[in-house]
């Protein structure tokens, strides 16, 4: 065998072996966890996880959230999600794999390039409070798996942070105005009580 076939066949052995150790590596989860303090209970963030109009207000490049079927929300359910990605709108379907009332959402996400599984956890805090965990977890799929090893990780943290501190942000405010106008409404009723 002439020294350039060898080389060739080397090349091609090294191709392989390197594309099989980015396809085992690729299949490996990525995961990111963040945890923050709301300022409203759980039965008020709660509805923010789970309403099909409030989703895309918070989470960045969500576009729709549909629900697939009828009846409500929970355990079992699935809904097509239209996201933003690279310029273009693409679905995906959403399976709710845990669902307990202002305390747990898990969800699992599919399509052709990554499963993500997203577990949103609630704990009542004194004071009207919500400690919200947000846990990410991603596995590439597909021709997907190959170019994983190379995904920047920090893109992940910095969306997962970003979306809980929108989602924080979108909660604290109309809890903020659901108090001013209880309280207006209260100090309403209490002149008018007063003045009979």
């Amino acid at each position: 065998m002439s020294g350039s076939i060898k080389f060739l066949l080397f090349l091609i052995v090294a191709g392989v072996v390197a594309l099989g150790c980015l396809w085992f590596v690729g299949g490996k989860k990525r995961e990111y966890t963040t945890t923050l303090t709301i300022d409203a209970p759980p039965d008020q963030v709660f509805p923010w996880l789970t309403d099909e109009m409030r989703v895309p207000k918070w989470a960045g490049g969500v576009r729709s959230v549909q629900m697939l079927g009828e009846g409500e929300l929970g355990t079992g359910s699935h809904r097509v999600v239209s996201v933003e990605r690279d310029g273009e709108v693409v679905s995906f379907d959403e399976e709710v794999i845990r669902y307990e009332p202002n305390e747990l959402l898990s969800v699992r996400s599919i399509d052709d390039r990554f499963v993500l599984l997203t577990v949103i956890q609630l704990e009542p805090l004194d004071g009207d409070r919500t400690e919200m965990s947000y846990k990410i977890k991603i596995t590439a799929r597909g021709v997907s798996r190959v170019f994983a090893p190379f995904a920047d990780d920090d893109e992940l943290r910095e969306k997962a942070e970003t979306d809980t501190l929108t989602l924080k942000r979108a909660v604290e405010q109309v809890a903020a105005s659901n108090v001013r106008v209880d309280g207006a409404a209260n100090e309403t009723g209490s002149e008018a009580g007063g003045d009979e």
